[in-house]
């Protein structure tokens, strides 16, 4: 027996409440437009910003991925930079620039630059970074993107003051062009999609549920209410259709948890309240899902890399140790190669030393404190963490 269509053949009103998915973007070819929209609205990078602006766990996880990226300096492949170099190199800020390429590939899996070419054309004179989510491709002509297109808010690209600018894609020979860096994703042709896609619900999930309990402590803590209130046929099917799409308005969503709903007529109606058992071991048991997923997606083996500490897990420091070098190697060291090439392929361009990225020393834990002091001296020890020699 269904038990919504008994209701409603009594004469009562059911509404359903739904939340919004989050789901994985789909390319959309505009037959009248030159760009091809990233996801249905055209404005899936700025739903990842708004993930990893209302996701703590995410936001975390990410921040350290750049941190680390970021390593500890940029060093350059000759030990003393010629004059054209160092005069090169003041016009451009290397660590900014470092970090914004950082956050662009862990967050949206890709990055653009903005290179402008000398008078002759020979060299590059300027390299800016492009915001990520202010470009949009091109439609593929013969297999390939040859232009992208800027603006400032696409979901405003309608009104005149907005309208996209096309670039030229690096290569074409124009003075100012569009370098692209794209993940490799399957059958994504246009746009890559960043290596967390898979936890995507769960990184909302944890968002909502920040937004339930702040929503509950707001209202008062009041319980969920639902009101049974027979229509007696004074409604016609159009304002039962109304009346329904007002309180789904006013009360669907994590943002509405707890408020109450007040309803006034002839008959008074029957208010019950709802519960949920066990509500307190159900948040436990999805926290750790949550918190499981969304480490697995960024490829964490251990929560403590990113400065998180779950009950229960002890963990030598030769277990840290260990998954600190995994995480290295599959997260880190491939992002920084992949931002090396890029710089140096500019550099190389203009005749100039390449550069590196260099890493923290990181203490191996084979011996003990103790033994560290017992066989080697002040000096080395300092040397081994990074530090300088006391005498320099």
């Amino acid at each position: 027996i269904n038990l919504e269509s008994n209701l409603r053949k009594q004469g009562y009103m059911v509404l359903n409440f739904s939340a919004q998915k989050v789901e994985p973007p789909r390319m959309e070819i505009v037959k009248t437009k030159d760009y091809v929209f990233f996801s249905d609205g055209n404005c899936f990078p700025d739903e990842l910003v708004e993930l990893l602006n209302n996701s703590t766990l995410h936001n975390s996880i990410v921040v350290s991925n750049v941190q680390e990226t970021m390593g500890n300096n940029i060093i350059f492949s000759q030990e003393e930079l010629t004059e054209q170099t160092q005069s090169y190199l003041d016009g451009i800020d290397y660590q900014s620039l470092l970090e914004k390429l950082a956050y662009d590939l862990h967050v949206f899996g890709g990055f653009y630059l903005e290179i402008i070419r000398g008078k002759d054309k020979m060299y590059v004179a300027d390299i800016n970074h492009i915001p990520y989510e202010k470009i949009r491709a091109n439609k593929m002509e013969d297999g390939e993107i040859k232009k992208y297109w800027y603006c400032d808010d696409w979901s405003q690209f309608r009104r005149k003051e907005y309208q996209p600018v096309e670039i030229p894609v690096y290569g074409s020979g124009e003075v100012r062009e569009i370098y692209v860096y794209k993940r490799y994703s399957p059958k994504q042709y246009y746009y890559p999609l960043p290596t967390y896609v898979g936890a995507m619900k769960y990184i909302q999930i944890e968002a909502e549920i920040a937004n339930f309990h702040l929503s509950n402590i707001l209202n008062g803590l009041n319980p969920g209410l639902v009101v049974f209130m027979k229509d007696s046929n004074t409604l016609t099917e159009d304002e039962k259709i109304e009346v329904e799409r007002q309180i789904k308005k006013k009360f669907e969503g994590s943002d509405n948890t707890g408020k109450m709903i007040l309803m006034i007529g002839e008959e008074a109606p029957n208010v019950q309240q709802l519960t949920v058992s066990d509500l307190d071991k159900q948040f436990i048991a999805l926290n750790e899902m949550i918190l499981q997923n969304i480490l697995s997606a960024h490829r964490i083996t251990n929560p403590l890399l990113v400065g998180i500490k779950t009950a229960g897990e002890l963990g030598g420091n030769a277990e840290l140790m260990n998954a600190y070098h995994l995480y290295f190697k599959k997260v880190i060291s491939p992002a920084q190669r992949v931002i090396e090439d890029t710089l140096n392929e500019f550099l190389t361009i203009n005749g100039l030393s390449e550069i590196e990225i260099e890493n923290e020393a990181i203490l191996e834990t084979q011996f003990t404190e103790q033994t560290l002091t017992q066989i080697l001296t002040v000096d080395e020890l300092r040397e081994m963490i990074g530090y300088s020699n006391r005498n320099e």
